[in-house]
């Protein structure tokens, strides 16, 4: 039982090998194969990658222009005020309060015209006192003079000392200096009486008031200004790069801004040496020749002024862009057709346009549309400025 347990036994008694392996079918691999087959693969891939290159991105289209220099003569058109060449503060010499004004702003006023009155009440009381002191003077002085005549006579007959003409000599000496010092006083005290009164000292136009009546002034305290009514001036504050150059001849071409038919001519007299803080700008004055009437002092004038012709480039202003913190332009080169920045000089800035005056040659192709879109030596289809729809595309 125990060999029929042990399994069956050849015919001679020894022990049964084990069982041959099966055999594999051909072509079947290893479990190791998929991953030799893995790696295979890449293989080929990278070298399919490494036999056929990328193709390079297209190249953008831009919008381009060819510059050309040619005389530009700038026109300026600016707005300002007609301006007395002549102007003066007006004031009082003494202080007081003002009882009485008599203009306002925009009088036209003649020489000695009275413009305003202080209360006067203390300087006619000055030249009562004055008056009443200069009277008892004169009476003194009278009869000083009596009495020394009298003395004289008496000592030339022999009937007075010396002493007696001698001291009535001295009182009417005495007599005439108070009699001069009491005339003094009340000559100061009616000029002073005068002082109250404001008066104009020229023919003029009232353009500015600083005080009311009622108000009490110092001496030499503003109290209106008085423009000059001859000469007039055309004022406008233009900013310096306007001041760079003189207009042609000097002259400017003025209209009225209410009525452009009002017309003059002018010269510029004054360019102001310094800044104004505030704005920034310069003060140019342009004398008016021969004003016409209705340009009356502080009304809005226009002035027209052409300088000189200058060689410049005219561009878009879409073809600037700033680079560095310079401005700059791509230019297109001729034969490769990449883009390089070149930095330029910007004479003027115009609605839309730019005038260049240094850094673009004649011939030049600038980039005026996709500039945006464009780096250092990058490769362009420049289009004509003309084609503008392709050249978005």
């Amino acid at each position: 039982m125990s060999g029929d347990a042990a399994g069956p036994s050849s015919p001679d008694g020894a022990v049964p090998r084990p069982p041959a392996p099966r055999p594999r079918a051909p072509g079947l691999a290893p479990r190791a194969l998929p991953r030799a087959g893995a790696l295979a693969l890449v293989l080929i891939l990278a070298a399919c990658s490494d036999s056929a290159p990328v193709p390079e991105k297209p190249p953008v289209a831009v919008r381009v222009t060819t510059a050309e220099r040619g005389p530009y003569s700038p026109t300026v058109t600016l707005t300002g005020t007609v301006a007395a060449r002549t102007e003066s503060d007006v004031s009082f010499r003494i202080p007081g309060r003002i009882a009485a004004r008599l203009v306002d702003v925009g009088d036209r006023v003649k020489a000695g015209a009275v413009l305003a009155r202080l209360d006067r009440t203390e300087q006619e009381a000055d030249v009562t006192a004055a008056r009443a002191t200069l009277n008892a003077a004169e009476a003194t002085l009278r009869q000083a003079e009596t009495n020394f005549t009298r003395q004289d006579r008496l000592f030339a007959r022999g009937y007075a000392t010396g002493s007696v003409r001698d001291a009535a000599r001295e009182t009417l000496q005495r007599a005439r200096g108070a009699y001069d010092a009491a005339k003094a006083a009340l000559g100061t005290a009616e000029e002073q009486l005068a002082q109250t009164e404001l008066l104009a000292e020229i023919d003029g136009v009232v353009t500015a008031r600083y005080a009311e009546d009622g108000q009490v002034v110092n001496a030499a305290e503003a109290v209106f200004k008085l423009a000059e009514d001859n000469a007039r001036d055309a004022v406008f504050d233009v900013f310096e790069k306007a001041t760079s150059s003189e207009p042609v001849e000097g002259r400017v071409a003025l209209a009225l801004a209410e009525d452009p038919a009002v017309t003059a001519m002018g010269r510029v007299r004054e360019v102001a040496p310094a800044l104004d803080a505030a704005n920034g700008t310069l003060r140019v004055k342009v004398a008016i020749e021969a004003p016409p009437p209705s340009m009356t002092l502080g009304a809005a004038v226009t002035g027209r002024a052409t300088f000189a012709a200058r060689d410049l480039v005219d561009l878009p202003a879409s073809a600037f862009f700033v680079t560095a913190g310079a401005p700059s332009v791509w230019i297109v080169e001729e034969t490769s057709n990449r883009v390089a920045a070149r930095a330029v000089a910007i004479d003027r800035y115009l609605t839309g346009r730019i005038l260049v005056s240094q850094g673009v040659a004649d011939g030049d192709r600038v980039v005026t549309a996709g500039a945006q879109f464009l780096t250092e030596g990058q490769v362009v289809d420049p289009r004509p400025e003309t084609d503008v729809a392709q050249a978005g595309r």
